[in-house]
C-alpha cells in the first residue's frame, strides 16, 4: 500500500514527472519509460479517475516545461520531442495551440543542432521523417525544417559515395575506353619520322 501511495504521489505532481524525465535528451530510452508509464495509469492502473486525471494534468505540465526550456531540449532527438507530443496529444483535450507552439519551438531549436552536427545521411533522414510526424501532430508544415534536413542527408550520402571512391585505387585507375591493346612502339615510330 504504501509504494503504491509513493507511485500515485510522484507521478500526481510535475515534479515527480521531471524527476522521471532526468535525462530524457541524451537517452532516448526515458520517453519510451514515461510514455509506457503514462499507458499503464491511464489504461491498466486500478487508479481512481481523480488520481489519473491529475496525473495527466501533472504529465503535460512536466513535458511542457521541459520542451519549453531551450538550454535543456536542444540536445534531444526529434524522435524524443515526436513522442512526447503524441503523449500529450493522446490526453484531454489534445495539443492545445499554445503546446503546439511550444513544441514547433523546440523542433526548429532541435533542427538547428541536428544540422549542425549529424554526419551520419541514415541518422538525418530517420531525424526528417520524425520531424514530419511531429509537424503533423501540431497541425504545422515545417517544409523549410524538413527539406534543410533532407538536403542534409543527402548531401552527406554524396560526401560519402566521394569519400570512398576516392579512397579506392581501383576505382582511381585509368581504364582505356576502347578494348583494343594499344601498340607504344607504333605510335612512337610515327613520331621519329616526322
Amino acid at each position: 500500500m504504501r509504494v503504491l501511495l509513493f507511485s500515485i504521489l510522484r507521478v500526481k505532481t510535475k515534479e515527480g514527472w521531471r524527476w522521471l524525465m532526468r535525462g530524457i535528451a541524451n537517452d532516448d530510452s526515458v520517453v519510451y519509460a514515461v510514455t509506457r508509464l503514462r499507458s499503464w495509469v491511464a489504461a491498466t492502473s486500478e487508479w481512481p479517475a481523480a488520481s489519473k486525471a491529475a496525473c495527466d494534468e501533472a504529465l503535460r505540465a512536466a513535458v511542457l516545461e521541459l520542451v519549453s526550456d531551450e538550454d535543456e531540449i536542444w540536445s534531444s532527438s526529434m524522435s524524443t520531442l515526436r513522442m512526447l507530443a503524441d503523449c500529450l496529444a493522446g490526453l484531454h483535450p489534445g495539443l492545445t495551440e499554445i503546446e503546439q507552439e511550444v513544441f514547433i519551438r523546440a523542433a526548429r531549436a532541435v533542427t538547428n543542432v541536428l544540422a549542425d552536427n549529424l554526419e551520419d545521411p541514415g541518422h538525418v533522414t530517420s531525424e526528417a521523417e520524425e520531424l514530419e510526424s511531429l509537424a503533423d501532430l501540431c497541425n504545422m508544415t515545417m517544409e523549410a525544417e524538413i527539406a534543410r534536413l533532407r538536403h542534409l542527408a543527402v548531401s552527406l550520402e554524396e560526401r560519402e559515395s566521394w569519400s570512398s571512391d576516392c579512397g579506392d585505387p581501383e576505382r582511381n585507375s585509368y581504364v582505356p575506353t576502347n578494348s583494343e591493346d594499344v601498340n607504344l612502339d607504333a605510335l612512337f615510330l610515327g613520331l621519329l619520322d616526322r
